[in-house]
């Protein structure tokens, strides 16, 4: 004769009321995902040169530069705190992030040449060997990240470099790194 089946005894899983409503956690805000993620700061990269530079070098495709990384702002103080004093090229680049549209005015003041790219547009251009000069220029631009490319060139002698903006209705200062992602 076959054994009896015996069945094993059921353990019923306490019933929990649910929560009141004010002991929740609040569900996350839907995240509304850019079509790209962006990080801040821009990319830099310094390439040493030969001579001291009379224009914008043009580097083969193949050129590495002597230092590459991710820069907060955009400042000749960047290039010095890697060693690069005289005869250098720097190139920042990546989008310049912005949350309102309307015209803005820029400004590079250098020593020796710099230009400003946006959206492949030369919207400033400094360019040349010379002291402390400044130039500016302006642009209507849509809310949203723009590409961005500041260029400086150092033979040597003194050397300086800031980049500063005027948005529509807000005073001149520093292109702040808040809008700048790469």
């Amino acid at each position: 004769p076959a054994a009896p089946v015996v069945a094993a005894p059921t353990v019923s899983a306490p019933v929990m009321a649910p929560k009141p409503v004010a002991d929740r956690p609040a569900p996350a805000p839907p995240r509304v995902a850019a079509v790209h993620e962006h990080k801040p700061g821009l990319l830099l990269d310094i390439y040493r040169l030969d001579s001291e530079p009379r224009d914008f070098p043009i580097f083969a495709s193949t050129t590495k530069p002597d230092w590459s990384g991710v820069a907060e702002g955009v400042s000749h103080e960047v290039c010095q705190k890697h060693g690069f004093h005289e005869n250098f090229y720097a190139r920042w680049s990546g989008s310049l992030d912005l949350l309102k549209a309307g015209e803005y005015e820029f400004f590079l003041f250098s020593d020796d040449g710099s230009r400003l790219l946006i959206d492949g547009k030369v919207v400033v251009d400094n360019g040349g060997l010379h002291g402390g000069e400044e130039r500016g220029g302006r642009c209507t631009l849509s809310a949203g990240p723009h590409a961005v490319r500041v260029e400086y060139f150092q033979g040597t002698g003194g050397l300086v470099l800031r980049w500063q903006w005027k948005p529509a209705g807000f005073p001149r200062d520093d292109v702040p790194g808040s809008v700048l992602v790469h």
